[in-house]
């Protein structure tokens, strides 16, 4: 127990630096995976494998240290467990030859110390795994303590019947929105006005920021600094319904399975 009670703050932080490194490595690999076109396109595989090869080796670091910590854990309470029984015959066994007990009482009393000492071993194995638990309960405390999305937390106008939608004013005043703090803003200070029935079109490279400012104007992603008006108010204060209504993103990127794209010719041709 006063081993367990030594460790425990030990295995709890090797826990929480795995599981931080697992999600670092989970992020990357899912980053490059949406974002391969644009890797591909720059030329950039080699800096991206750089990248995930180095998170991906500091996983395997991470896991071979809290390995160690939890062969640690159970190879005392087995230690202990064996130098007790050693103990046992050794004394019982000086103790028979003398004549001062007999093989019947120290087979008995080293059934009973077995007994007495197996709800230990699995207390100590029970005190592992709840170290592993408070590694989760912290990360899930983590993303717990982030702020309810905003239009999750806008009042409902109730079912009216009627599908309100917006007229079309759209107005970006000063928006700079980036993926790291890190880094320089993708996008910076720009403004951009619409009245109804006009259009616009982003022309630039691959990643430049095209799909981005689309994000943006739906709320797909919150802005570093500016606002997005939509019929000259910010989303925020609009309800759900009415933005649902009136924004809609196509997504650039489009998944069709081999059998409806064989559906899909076939029909063509028949047609």
């Amino acid at each position: 127990m006063a081993y367990l009670r030594y460790v425990s703050r030990w295995r709890v932080e090797q826990n929480q630096k795995l599981l931080q490194d697992r999600g670092k490595v989970f992020g990357i690999s899912m980053g490059g995976l949406q974002t391969i076109e644009s890797i591909k396109a720059g030329g950039n595989e080699n800096d991206f494998f750089a990248k995930w090869s180095g998170h991906e080796a500091k996983l395997l670091n991470a896991e071979v240290r809290f390995d160690l910590s939890s062969q640690l854990l159970s190879i005392v309470p087995t230690f202990l467990t064996t130098l007790n029984t050693t103990v046992i015959l050794a004394i019982g066994g000086l103790r028979v030859m003398d004549g001062q007990m007999t093989i019947g009482t120290l087979m008995a009393f080293q059934s009973l110390m077995a007994s007495f000492i197996e709800p230990f071993d699995r207390l100590v194995n029970l005190g592992g795994v709840l170290q592993e638990t408070e590694g989760d309960m912290n990360r899930l405390d983590d993303v717990l303590r982030y702020r309810t999305d905003e239009m999750l937390e806008t009042t409902s106008g109730g079912s009216s019947g009627e599908a309100v939608k917006l007229e079309g004013y759209l107005e970006l005043q000063q928006i700079s929105f980036g993926y790291s703090r890190l880094e320089p803003p993708l996008i910076e200070n720009f403004s951009l006005s619409l009245k109804p029935g006009q259009r616009v079109a982003l022309v630039g490279g691959s990643g430049s920021g095209k799909s981005t400012v689309a994000k943006v104007v739906s709320g797909l992603y919150k802005p570093w600094s500016g606002v997005a008006l939509l019929d000259g108010q910010p989303r925020q204060n609009l309800q759900r319904e009415v933005i649902a209504n009136s924004v809609a993103v196509v997504d650039q990127d489009i998944c069709l399975c081999w059998k409806e794209a064989r559906s899909f010719s076939v029909a063509l041709t028949m047609n």
